[in-house]
């Protein structure tokens, strides 16, 4: 009710992507006083180059993130279930604050996970940084999202992500180009995206995480949100 009220009236809009700034006309934010200014990551994190993915014959997979039934774990482990009945060899990290609800324990035990899968109840951020250039692959399978800063940190630093197409996740990540995108609720078709990577040869991943970097410096640079913030706030104050 306060969003129907008062956006209507609102000089301008800062949207953090495309598909926020779609939610707020829903309320009655006008189009052409919407802009999307996406959100940066700290420009030290482009100095970092990982190539993890090239070693090892164990695949670590990670996952950042809240225990929310948002986040997807759920369906990330029914995908964890497909690989370890392929016969796929891998690790799955969950690093998420919170309780831990009875539903992912029971799904660790019920599909057998317990010697495949860890829970990390949170972590310091130059400790995360750490533990994502350590992992092969970071996962996203949230069904509701903005645009997830740890894409775009493990983006940064070089890591391969894959994530679902949930808020402005297909804003960052182009299928097979800088990343691995699926739609959500699809715990087969991320349990394939993850066998594609595996049988992905190293100039491939190298190419990815390349584009990956570079997409990232491109559209979530702190050079960039700045310059655009000061000229949307100049655009609003001369109108």
């Amino acid at each position: 009710e306060a969003y129907r009220k008062y956006f209507p009236h609102i000089d301008g809009f800062h949207a953090v992507s495309e598909d926020i700034g779609r939610e707020a006309m829903k309320y009655g934010a006008e189009k052409n006083k919407i802009k999307v200014i996406h959100s940066s990551i700290k420009d030290e994190l482009f100095l970092i180059e990982s190539e993890v993915y090239k070693s090892g014959n164990t695949l670590d997979i990670i996952s950042v993130g809240r225990f929310h039934w948002k986040k997807g774990y759920h369906y990330a482990l029914d995908a964890m279930k497909i690989l370890n009945d392929s016969k796929i060899d891998f690790t799955y990290s969950i690093i998420a604050q919170g309780i831990i609800p009875e539903e992912i324990t029971f799904l660790i035990n019920e599909y057998g996970l317990a010697d495949k899968v860890t829970i990390i109840p949170g972590m310091k951020h130059d400790e995360l940084i750490k533990k994502l250039q350590s992992s092969h692959l970071l996962i996203l399978p949230s069904v509701e999202e903005g645009i997830a800063n740890v894409v775009l940190e493990a983006m940064a630093t070089g890591i391969p992500v894959l994530t679902t197409d949930c808020g402005g996740m297909d804003e960052v990540v182009n299928d097979r180009i800088n990343g691995y995108i699926v739609p959500v609720r699809d715990p087969v078709l991320l349990s394939e995206k993850i066998k594609q990577f595996i049988k992905s040869d190293f100039e491939f991943k190298k190419e990815l995480v390349k584009k990956a970097k570079n997409t990232i410096k491109e559209e979530f640079s702190t050079d960039k949100q700045m310059r655009e913030f000061s000229e949307f706030y100049n655009s609003i104050l001369g109108s």
